[in-house]
Formats: structure tokens, C-alpha cells, sequence
């Protein structure tokens, strides 16, 4: 869930889902834009219950667009696994 506070009215927006369900991320906003970076879905299980941390790492990059309200996922970044 997302959403939009007004604190000169004391009131939320509730906004659009963002496209990659993401924890233990960063985001930082740029003139009328938010970037969420990085990040895994530690909701996922896999069919053991088990939490395959490192298997959903969030590559995509999710940007939010404020003055249209919507989300578009930017170009995934590469990482290299370090052995």
C-alpha cells in the first residue's frame, strides 16, 4: 500500500501499488518523482514455507510519478554475485 499525506489538511491519499512488492529498500524522491531501489519480497515462501531470501532480490527500479500518480518500472540494475 501506498499512500499521499497532507499535512496542511490532516488527511491521506491512497495511491497506486507500486509494480514490485519490496522490503529492506531505499527510495528517494527527485523533484516530483520517488525511485524505490533494491530491496527483496521476504513475503514470498517457496512450497516448504521457507524464506529464499536471496532468491527475490528486487532488481527493478519502480518510479513513481507524483503528478500523475502512477508507477512505471525503470530498466533493471545488474548486480555481480560475489563468491
Amino acid at each position: 500500500m501506498f499512500n499521499d499525506y497532507d499535512p496542511a489538511t490532516n488527511t491521506w491519499k491512497v495511491l497506486q501499488d507500486t509494480p514490485h512488492i519490496r522490503d529492506h529498500s531505499i527510495a528517494v524522491v527527485v523533484g516530483d518523482k520517488l525511485y524505490a531501489v533494491g530491496g527483496c519480497n521476504t513475503s514470498y515462501r517457496d512450497p516448504k514455507g521457507i524464506i529464499p531470501f536471496f532468491k527475490q532480490v528486487i532488481l527493478e527500479v519502480d518510479c513513481c510519478d507524483f503528478k500523475t500518480g502512477t508507477w512505471s518500472t525503470l530498466a533493471a540494475y545488474h548486480v555481480r554475485q560475489v563468491t
